[in-house]
């Protein structure tokens, strides 16, 4: 963001106040993002966190922070990550929603860069 942008956003919040509309939105938006994750990491270790079962595939592991660029803005969110047995190697698990190095939505990059 350009610093003539950040003044004039920070002007109109001073005459408006903060936009609270677009920040409730950015709430549920990091709410959204961190419980699809959530869901993926648990679908992948074949177990519910504390869970005890056969099958299970790997462990949570701690969890990250990352900022991510939607169309409402950035957001920080706490990604949860986990530990995953394959071909008898431990490893990282990989989100196929947020791939790991991926910091905007993908409508944001077709908005700045055109078509992908």
């Amino acid at each position: 963001m350009s610093t003539q942008s950040i003044a004039v956003r920070s002007t109109r919040e001073g005459r408006v106040g903060p936009d609270r509309l677009t920040e409730a939105l950015q709430e549920r938006i990091r709410d959204v993002i961190v419980t699809l994750v959530e869901g993926e990491l648990t679908e992948t270790l074949a177990a519910l966190p504390y869970q005890r079962t056969d099958g299970r595939r790997g462990y949570r592991h701690g969890s990250e922070p990352r900022t991510i660029t939607t169309g409402l803005g950035a957001t920080t969110v706490e990604l949860p990550r986990g530990r995953l047995r394959q071909d008898g190697r431990w490893g990282e698990g990989q989100s196929t929603l947020l791939p790991r190095y991926e910091r905007r939505a993908r409508a944001v990059d077709e908005a700045v860069l055109g078509p992908i």
